[in-house]
């Protein structure tokens, strides 16, 4: 080892300084990228999540509406024509508060407004609450609808579970649909 470097190295107590460098280079290498880890875990955690309840809630959505022998099951898929298929999933009017509305129109109007609620009315940050009451106001009697369609004894329960716990969407898809498989299975043995 060169004179030079055995210095810099803390001369004969190098190798305790070699560790402690060591050691400490490690603890702020640690101190600054691991929270970042965690945080990076977190999200994908996260996104695996979010990803994962879409995709089992859109199956048993598109599973429901084959079984419904609806046009366009596949709409399950894509955000905004899940929508339209949610809505369209049952037959007749809508009936909100006593009033009966046209589905049609009001599907392609519900469809509309969620998009342009996430595309334009977004950067209205002072009235954000306001526009988010009604969303979720919007996307309640969507699903009470299409629930309603599914099991009309427990709609209600069903919106209320769903905007308490988003994970229970998937759930309460995937029995309606084991529900609908084993109607149909019994229509045809009669």
């Amino acid at each position: 080892m060169s004179d030079t470097l055995y210095y810099m190295l803390g001369g004969e107590y190098g190798g305790a300084v070699l560790l402690f460098l060591v050691i400490f280079g490690f603890g702020i290498f640690m101190s600054v990228i691991f929270p970042f880890a965690i945080i990076a875990i977190e999200l994908i955690a996260l996104s695996l999540y979010v990803l994962l309840r879409y995709f089992l809630s859109a199956l048993a959505l598109f599973l429901i509406a084959r079984e419904k022998k609806k046009s366009h099951p596949w709409f399950a898929f894509i955000p905004y024509l899940n929508t339209f298929l949610k809505l369209s999933i049952n037959e007749g009017n809508i009936v909100i508060f006593d009033k009966e509305l046209d589905r049609e129109k009001t599907t392609l109007y519900t469809t509309l407004g969620l998009l342009a609620y996430d595309y334009l009315l977004r950067t209205a940050l002072p009235f954000k609450p306001i526009f988010d009451f009604a969303k979720y106001a919007v996307l309640a009697i969507r699903d009470y609808d299409m629930y309603k369609g599914l099991d009309s004894n427990n709609a209600v329960y069903f919106v209320i579970f769903y905007l308490i716990c988003p994970i229970a969407e998937p759930i309460i898809l995937w029995i309606e649909y084991f529900k609908l498989r084993k109607n149909r299975k019994l229509i045809e043995e009669i």
